[in-house]
């Protein structure tokens, strides 16, 4: 059994905690049942987009919404570990805020040497030479959007 975890909004755990963990684990399961434990791999995504504005709202303020809906769709509190982020979903989250008339969505990648993904998907747990590796989770960059723009 391979357990993957995190620790309080995606923050590594200490290699004391993930000790503890197995101990605990070792002290109170089935000891039939080999079990492992590690942290989280992060990945994280990389998006540019355009979009337009309904004209009776504040632009500033509309991308500025886009940004934090985009953000918290694609955050740590908000995901699951393995699970995929697909252009249509990036795209619906910005479509969904109050005065977005339409997206359009430039760049979509997790790897810089390769763009215009259709989904991009994190690493499942897996078995590697004998070694067990933790699940990835897919989160949005922290840092700024590759682009974010008003079309007229």
């Amino acid at each position: 059994m391979f357990v993957t975890v995190a620790g309080e909004e995606g923050a590594d755990l200490l290699a004391s905690t993930l000790g503890d963990l197995r101990t605990a684990f070792k002290n109170n399961g089935d000891p039939l049942v080999h079990c492992e434990v590690d942290g989280y791999r992060k990945t994280t995504f990389h998006l540019g987009l355009r979009i337009k504005c309904d004209a009776g709202y504040d632009g500033k303020q509309v991308k500025a919404a886009v940004e934090a809906a985009l953000r918290g769709a694609f955050s740590f509190d908000a995901r699951d570990f393995g699970q995929m982020v697909s252009r249509s979903e990036v795209i619906t989250v910005a479509q969904e805020v109050e005065g977005v008339l339409g997206v359009d969505l430039d760049t979509f990648y997790s790897d810089p040497g390769a763009r215009d993904y259709t989904s991009l998907a994190p690493a499942a747990a897996t078995v590697e030479g004998g070694n067990a590796m933790a699940a990835g989770l897919l989160l949005l960059d922290d840092g700024p959007l590759d682009s974010l723009e008003l079309v007229p």
